[in-house]
């Protein structure tokens, strides 16, 4: 896996998370009285967390890889290849152009009901094609949304991705554990929630962060820290609201989508609406 020149970095373009670097590869090259034009790939360094050994580095850049790279769909990044290079792993992704983080355009944008309305749609299209694909992504958040000229939204960050279901299978596998940024994880992934036992459902757990994005960007931030009721008195005050259905954010919705927004924000992971639901109401 080692670099090739047809991907060597130019330039550093842009950084969208903390462990991302993102460099824009040469567009073409010249030999003598031939310019011969090349695709031009966005290319993402993956960093070693400080809390995981070499070992744990290779298994999740490997499995970030092998998820991406089956994945074809106007909504969702895909990957063509993984390189190595100073001891650190580069993808080059399937895009020909930089797209701008969700989590940039709301801090600078107040964005349109009907913007809105369109990322929540497309980024619904997203999920249902990897859910349908037994993948799960379990970080969804404006920092792994990507936003292109034309309004096209795209999904990324696969890092983090559970296959909760095989091939021509049926059964759902558990996930378990905290991933990703709290604020936009399900109340079941933590210890207090009442919900489960056991392990969670990651899948219903992607439905829940698409809603939390879409109220943020309603009101252009964060809801709450954390969906626990008991420590953080934000997300208290919603679950307040969403069982009196007087969430001043999702009542600025069309009624339509707003009934779909409270479904997706069930704390009750048993009764929030899945995403075959999901699709069948848009």
């Amino acid at each position: 896996m080692s670099r090739e020149d047809n991907y060597r970095p130019a330039s550093i373009l842009s950084s969208w998370s903390d462990e991302t670097i993102v460099h824009k590869p040469p567009a073409c090259s010249t030999n003598r009285d031939l310019v011969v034009s090349q695709p031009c790939f966005i290319v993402k360094r993956l960093y070693r967390k400080q809390s995981e050994s070499h070992q744990q580095f290779v298994k999740r850049s490997s499995g970030e890889y092998c998820i991406a790279s089956v994945l074809s769909h106007i909504n969702v990044v895909g990957a063509l290849n993984l390189l190595m290079e100073d001891y650190s792993f580069c993808m080059v992704m399937n895009l020909v152009e930089m797209g701008d983080p969700l989590s940039i355009i709301i801090k600078s944008n107040h964005l349109p009901i009907v913007t809105i309305i369109s990322y929540f749609k497309q980024l619904a299209q997203a999920a249902n094609y990897i859910q349908n694909l037994g993948i799960a992504h379990r970080n969804i958040q404006p920092n792994n949304i990507l936003i292109f000229s034309g309004g096209c939204l795209k999904l990324t960050g696969f890092g983090d991705a559970f296959v909760f279901r095989s091939p021509l299978q049926n059964h759902h596998l558990k996930s378990q554990g905290k991933v990703g940024c709290l604020a936009y994880q399900p109340p079941e992934v933590l210890p207090c929630n009442e919900y489960i036992d056991l392990g969670y459902c990651a899948s219903a757990a992607d439905i829940w962060s698409m809603g939390v994005v879409t109220l943020h960007m309603i009101q252009g931030h964060q809801s709450w820290s954390m969906p626990c009721q008991y420590h953080d008195p934000d997300y208290a005050r919603f679950v307040t609201h969403h069982q009196h259905k007087t969430s001043c954010a999702i009542l600025s919705l069309p009624p339509p989508l707003r009934c779909l927004i409270y479904r997706i924000l069930d704390p009750n992971p048993s009764s929030r609406i899945d995403i075959q639901q999901l699709i069948a109401n848009l």
